[in-house]
């Protein structure tokens, strides 16, 4: 069993990017030794991982399983990116549980709301 290095995989948030950027590297691997990769995904803490064998049916599982994932995920209440669950944005201002991927999406909301209540306040 061979374990992706860091430095050859990164980090990523969107689990589609993730799983995407997997099966390029197992794919890779698997020309390089001219021989089958067997892959797992979902794995659980605590759970043995269950290896397949690299194939158009496990990619097409690896990526619905991602999407899934990805459907689950926090986003951005302003543009709909993902939200990091450590470094994110709120307004308490507004009382809102509405969360922001940037200051700059939080502060286009804000000022929105802000520009909202003035043209009520002139009515």
């Amino acid at each position: 069993m061979v374990q992706a290095d860091y430095d050859e995989v990164g980090e990523y948030l969107d689990p589609v990017e993730a799983v995407e950027m997997a099966i390029d590297l197992v794919e890779k691997w698997s020309e390089d030794l001219g021989e089958p990769v067997y892959v797992s995904y979902a794995v659980q803490e605590g759970v043995p991982p269950e290896l397949e064998e690299l194939s158009n049916g496990v990619i097409v599982k690896m990526k619905n399983w991602a999407n899934q994932i990805y459907m689950d995920m926090e986003k951005c209440a302003r543009c709909g990116d993902l939200i990091n669950s450590k470094d994110y944005y709120l307004i308490p201002e507004l009382g809102s549980d509405k969360k922001y991927c940037s200051a700059t999406c939080a502060e286009r909301d804000y000022e929105e709301y802000l520009e909202i209540n003035e043209e009520d306040t002139q009515e």
